[in-house]
């Protein structure tokens, strides 16, 4: 990762919003902590990958899963990264080489919420 210090891009916006408008434990907390995030890190490779940074006076997200959503499209994977309750990483995973663009638009994936854990 080369270290940064900025604001969300437009794009990087969209596909953070897109991944959270679906429901799933701790969507709540860690649409909050959205307000205030800044981007630390970009992937060296050109993905658009980026290391996230929140308040850490935000409240923590109850998450069952270091992942907790992710989406697909074609050719490529979104996943959202969360670390003791907060938002960690944006990763894009492109599956061809050499990739389209860096980002996805939201209207070309579907989420798919990580199966919660069983309370049986």
């Amino acid at each position: 990762m080369n270290p940064v210090r900025r604001q969300l891009h437009p794009e990087e916006r969209a596909l953070l919003d897109f991944l959270l408008s679906t429901d799933f434990p701790g969507r709540d907390e860690l649409k909050k902590q959205t307000e205030n995030i800044t981007v630390v890190g970009e992937c060296k490779c050109g993905c658009g990958t980026i290391k996230l940074q929140v308040d850490p006076n935000c409240v923590a997200a109850k998450l069952e899963k270091s992942i907790p959503i992710e989406a697909y499209g074609e050719a490529l994977d979104v996943l959202l990264f969360a670390a003791a309750g907060f938002l960690g990483m944006l990763e894009i995973v492109f599956y061809a080489d050499p990739p389209e663009k860096p980002y996805p638009r939201p209207e070309h994936l579907r989420l798919w919420p990580r199966p919660h854990a069983s309370t049986h």
